[in-house]
């Protein structure tokens, strides 16, 4: 393994590491069954399983000897990041006022030009189909 990707490997690890505490801790806010596992239970499996396997990676990444590492922003890579962050932002906020049907295939769309899709017609077909299966399905 590179250096300069132990340093990545190591926020990785402690990213799943918080991640597994998180949905540990949700798993525990579930209610529990008379007999069986109950709603919490497979979150609180996942929970740990997330957290031994951060572990792991966290541990085989500082064994690596991580160094610090050199960052290089690239401006365009930058901002399609913000665009991303805020479209989902957005379909969030506007989520509960608009709708799923309404918001799902906007974001779909956005997302799809954000990614540099070329033929934006099936872009449309696809977003509207994946929005009508999804919405039949639950």
């Amino acid at each position: 393994m590179e250096k300069k990707s132990a340093f990545s490997e190591l926020v990785v690890g402690l990213l799943i590491v918080a991640l597994g505490i998180f949905v540990l801790c949700y798993g525990f806010t579930l209610k529990t069954a008379e007999t069986g596992i109950g709603a919490g239970g497979y979150p609180k499996f996942i929970g740990v399983v997330l957290i031994i396997l951060g572990a792991c990676q966290t541990a085989i990444s500082l064994y690596q000897k991580v160094r610090s590492p050199e960052f290089n922003v690239d401006s365009k890579k930058l901002i399609k990041l913000v665009e991303l962050v805020g479209s989902m932002m957005l379909y969030l906020w506007l989520l509960p006022h608009l709708g799923f049907v309404i918001m799902t295939p906007i974001l779909l769309i956005v997302l799809m030009l954000l990614f540099g899709i070329k033929r934006w017609v099936m872009g449309l077909v696809v977003a509207i189909v994946f929005t009508i299966i999804v919405y039949l399905l639950f």
